[in-house]
């Protein structure tokens, strides 16, 4: 397997691949520096240790430099310079979230708001919330899978975050053994521009999105791995807080709204069919997507869920 990035190749595989591909594209490509076990690949340090693959972006975010608040002090309207610093640095930590930090998910569609202007308190909101990254950072394990594995998918959504009519939804996708290993592969916290009228919906919305990427995952797996039998043996678990979808999925019961019973339709249609095995509900603290959705609220479980993290004094 080989993934790009400009010029810039990640490759892994057996003897055969190893001498067939990697070796005969090195005869046409002219290639510079090549590392193996321990390196630095687009930002992000990889480490291969003997049970999993570990990535940090300690470098990177010791790298972000963060203006003083004292520079952005009442409430005018940021001048155009301002706004482009904002968005620069609302982008470096939206490439954080992307690869290693899902714990800035929120951190990064919330401040997104403000990308076509704002006041400067928004511009010392992302300063603090920047501060508060970089007192702590984040591996994201890769474990080693063994046996059957199963695409676990935790949602969650919340509603009228602001007062606003567009729910806030959060999912993150992981492959895991039957021995609780587990290797994290996306994540998601963003506003889903649909209108939903009550909690259970946007709960629904936030499910519905998180299949189906797991459902993507699956196909990808199929496509990539070539044993497409065992490719098919993968079960789908999707995991919600909202004890109310989790009954609707699986009772009679008819929901209010016309929108929602789509959505439940859909989930229980996926269900029956099998493209998903079943839906789990788990309690809000066991809910490690919850920390995607809404502010203020304790990172530490997704730090844990994706591989851990330690505070500033442990670098180095």
């Amino acid at each position: 397997m080989m993934c790009t990035h400009v010029d810039d190749l990640c490759f892994g595989g057996g003897k055969w691949f190893l001498e067939n591909v990697i070796e005969r594209l090195k005869v046409i490509l002219k290639i510079g520096n090549e590392e193996r076990e321990n390196f630095r690949y687009i930002g992000v340090n990889v480490e291969d240790r003997e049970y999993e693959i570990s990535l940090n972006q300690r470098g990177y975010v010791s790298g972000i430099k963060v203006p003083e608040k004292r520079g952005y002090i009442g409430n005018r309207e940021m001048s155009e310079r301002e706004l482009t610093l904002y968005r620069s640095l609302v982008g470096q930590l939206n490439w954080l979230s992307n690869h290693t930090r899902p714990d800035v998910s929120f951190e990064v569609s919330d401040r997104s708001k403000s990308f076509q202007g704002g006041s400067v308190e928004e511009m010392r909101k992302l300063i603090g919330g920047i501060n508060r990254m970089k007192e702590i950072w984040v591996c994201v394990n890769l474990g080693k899978m063994r046996g059957q594995v199963e695409i676990e998918v935790y949602a969650d959504a919340s509603y009228g975050n602001e007062g606003s009519v567009y729910p806030q939804v959060g999912y993150i996708v992981s492959l895991r053994d039957r021995w609780g290993n587990r290797c994290p592969i996306t994540w998601k916290s963003r506003i889903v521009k649909r209108v939903v009228r009550s909690t259970i919906e946007a709960e629904a919305v936030g499910l519905i999105e998180g299949l189906e990427n797991g459902m993507f995952l699956k196909q990808c797996w199929k496509e990539l791995g070539g044993d497409k039998d065992r490719a098919g043996e993968i079960k789908i678990v999707g995991k919600t807080d909202s004890k109310t979808l989790y009954n609707a999925i699986y009772s009679e019961t008819k929901v209010v709204g016309k929108g929602l019973r789509i959505d439940v339709a859909w989930l229980k249609e996926v269900v029956k069919e099998g493209r998903v095995e079943r839906v789990e509900w788990v309690s809000t603290k066991d809910q490690v997507a919850d920390a995607m959705t809404k502010r203020r609220i304790d990172k530490k479980d997704i730090i844990e869920y994706v591989g851990w993290g330690g505070g500033r004094e442990r670098e180095g």
